[in-house]
């Protein structure tokens, strides 16, 4: 409404009035362009939009108490904001409010509906900072009227929303900010990894979690390229009740679960794993080997892994066999996957064939099952949650067993909440390179003894 006064106001002036104004803007027209932080978003704009959300975010948080996230980058505003005002005061025009106010009537006069210009006149008027000054935000919200492009005018207004604790407010100009500068946001999404810690917050993003917002995946590409936790991250994709299902979520959702049990995330996994797309509910109690159509989520699924001189692969003859392969001198796991067994005595069956035509030199006692030095191939079962305490082991292959079927028995203790079953290789560097065919994979409970 402002704008519309002082636009009738300046067209009353008569046409010499007009004439002049144009010949004003013709003047200051190439000032216009210089200054394009104050008529569009550039550099300075960019770095006061990303860094005024990181404060928006721990008004939010303050609004329900003491920062809930423990990370100094996240709560102390005040660091945050000082390169901001030393960065946007060095040019003298930017100081000068009123050349600001006249740049920006200009700009109005030339086109009308012109929201990065009502969006400087609202800056020059005092900005968004003085709670007795409400004709800066009103300003600022006819601006995001006119566009939802403007990254200066979304960002002062996740400021405002989030003094006011207006979580729906702040999470729609937030969207209008990261659609609208995607090379801007990067820092954005890194913080709101940490801010999906509040409870609020996550619920408050669940909408924006669908295949056709544009910046859902760059949101967890962030996430997932930092260094801190993505636990919170974990957290809100377990909350979600329809994840989006593309190719490229899948691969993602992949990585998400893989960062959670590298970082020991393990009832967030076993929580989140049911949700995902494509995902076999039944593969948290089961060792059954993936189909070709089966989405890997590892290492709920299998994890097979190479390095080119030991290795698992799936066998390419489409039978549900697992070939293992190890060169002299190698040894370590090849395949894992993990389990989410209530505790009870289990037996873990396979079968096994060595491909050489060798047999494996141990006699499947149980004190060639402890020997570690041993070659060949063998299980190792622990407990990832009790400091990898061992709960089984044995050799996959003993004499005279070519695909015969064989088992070990294991016991899941009290507080094992989650097991994990590896399949490790070793030869020794005088032995030669070996392969194996490893099938017909399964556990199951040992039913107890009747009284």
């Amino acid at each position: 409404m402002e704008v519309g006064l002082m636009t009738n106001r300046r067209r009353s002036r008569g046409g010499s009035s007009k004439q002049s104004t144009l010949s004003q803007i013709r003047q200051n027209f190439s000032a216009v362009n210089l200054d394009r932080r104050w008529l569009v978003a550039a550099p300075a704009a960019l770095v006061l939009a990303g860094l005024a959300g990181f404060n928006s975010f721990v008004h939010v948080s303050k609004s329900a108490g003491a920062c809930p996230v423990l990370h100094p980058a996240f709560c102390a505003t005040q660091a945050l904001q000082a390169p901001v005002i030393a960065d946007f005061g060095r040019d003298n025009v930017l100081n000068d409010k009123g050349q600001a106010m006249r740049l920006a009537r200009a700009a109005i006069n030339l086109v009308p509906l012109n929201p990065a210009a009502v969006r400087n006149i609202a800056l020059a008027s005092g900005g968004s900072t003085d709670p007795r000054n409400a004709q800066p935000i009103r300003l600022l919200r006819l601006s995001h009227k006119l566009s939802r492009r403007d990254g200066v005018t979304e960002s002062l207004l996740i400021d405002d929303a989030a003094k006011r604790a207006d979580m729906a407010a702040a999470l729609e100009h937030f969207d209008a900010l990261l659609r609208s500068m995607p090379v801007a946001s990067a820092r954005y999404m890194e913080h709101m990894g940490l801010a999906l810690a509040d409870p609020k917050f996550r619920k408050g993003m669940i909408p924006y979690a669908n295949r056709d917002n544009p910046w859902f995946g760059r949101l967890g590409g962030a996430i997932l390229s930092n260094t801190p936790p993505i636990r919170f991250y974990g957290q809100f994709l377990s909350e979600v009740p329809s994840l989006p299902d593309t190719v490229q979520q899948r691969l993602h959702y992949d990585q998400v679960v893989s960062r959670l049990a590298q970082e020991g995330e393990y009832a967030i996994v076993r929580k989140l794993y049911p949700r995902l797309p494509g995902a076999d509910r039944a593969a948290v109690t089961s060792m059954a080997l993936p189909s070709a159509k089966q989405t890997p989520y590892r290492p709920v699924t299998w994890w097979l892994q190479s390095d080119g001189a030991i290795g698992a692969e799936l066998s390419r003859t489409g039978k549900a066999e697992m070939v293992a392969y190890a060169e002299a001198g190698t040894s370590g796991t090849v395949a894992s996957k993990l389990l989410f067994l209530a505790p009870g005595q289990y037996r873990l069956g396979w079968k096994a064939t060595n491909d050489n035509g060798e047999e494996s030199p141990s006699d499947g006692s149980r004190d060639a099952r402890r020997d570690k030095s041993r070659d060949g191939l063998s299980w190792l079962i622990d407990c990832p949650g009790l400091q990898r305490r061992e709960i089984g082991a044995a050799p996959a292959e003993r004499p005279g067993s070519q695909n015969r079927e064989l088992a070990v028995t294991f016991t899941v203790p009290a507080g094992c909440t989650v097991q994990n079953v590896a399949l490790q290789t070793r030869v020794d560097s005088s032995g030669s390179s070996s392969q194996w065919t490893v099938s017909d994979i399964s556990v199951r409970p040992v039913a107890a003894a009747k009284p």
